[in-house]
């Protein structure tokens, strides 16, 4: 597998990524995962972000 570029730190990281919605379009790091998108989506759901619930 190779190596991608984080949508966010821009740094490299092996493996599959995950996806960095909302905070853009592309894939993330694990690290960017877990401090950023997913505290970002709980925020969104939490405070009436989302429109589809």
């Amino acid at each position: 597998m190779e190596d991608k570029i984080c949508s966010i730190c821009d740094k490299q990281f092996k493996g599959y990524g995950n996806n960095a919605y909302p905070v853009n379009d592309g894939i993330c790091c694990n690290e960017c995962n877990h401090l950023i998108v997913l505290s970002m989506r709980f925020n969104l759901k939490y405070r009436g972000g989302y429109k589809n619930d």
